[in-house]
């Protein structure tokens, strides 16, 4: 009788355990501590769609931070997710995608900061179906602004990414 109790409690407990497991699957996953990675689950048969052009997405290829963040916004997910279907069907296409900061802070942390944001892309690219050897990260810190000046508006659009096809 007592084996049965303990038998039972345990077969609770497991289905319990994949209940949990299940539905935190299927939820949306973000790290929101300071500079980490966001990533979105997106539906997974995004490859399903490969009639996308370069010329589509050319001038689709910045992604902006928010101060002292790597953390990718969902609004550019689906912008990546276009970029990731091109790259996956196009395997012999290579990128680079350069981090960039404003101009506060020291080099240094700009240069880190410029990297991770650069890298934050690459992870979510190759998680969407880009392959490894496809793309390159570079950091220019606040070293390539696209922008000049001291506002909060130059400060934003200072604070990007930038996928870049090469030829």
């Amino acid at each position: 009788m007592l084996y049965r109790f303990f038998l039972n409690k345990f077969l609770l407990f497991i289905l319990c355990f994949i209940f949990i497991v299940s539905c935190d699957v299927s939820k949306n996953h973000k790290i929101s501590d300071k500079g980490s990675l966001s990533l979105n689950y997106v539906d997974n048969n995004i490859h399903n769609k490969k009639n996308i052009l370069l010329s589509d997405i050319m001038d689709k290829n910045i992604v902006l931070f928010p101060l002292n963040k790597y953390n990718i916004d969902d609004k550019f997910f689906s912008m990546l997710n276009m970029h990731a279907i091109y790259l996956h069907s196009h395997p012999h296409c290579k990128i680079i995608i350069e981090g960039h900061t404003d101009n506060r802070g020291t080099i240094k942390y700009n240069f880190i900061l410029g990297k991770q944001r650069a890298n934050a892309l690459k992870k979510y690219l190759k998680s969407k179906g880009a392959y490894v050897e496809q793309i390159s990260v570079i950091s220019y810190g606040k070293d390539r602004p696209l922008l000049q000046g001291n506002t909060e508006l130059v400060y934003a659009k200072n604070r990007r990414a930038v996928i870049i096809y090469k030829k």
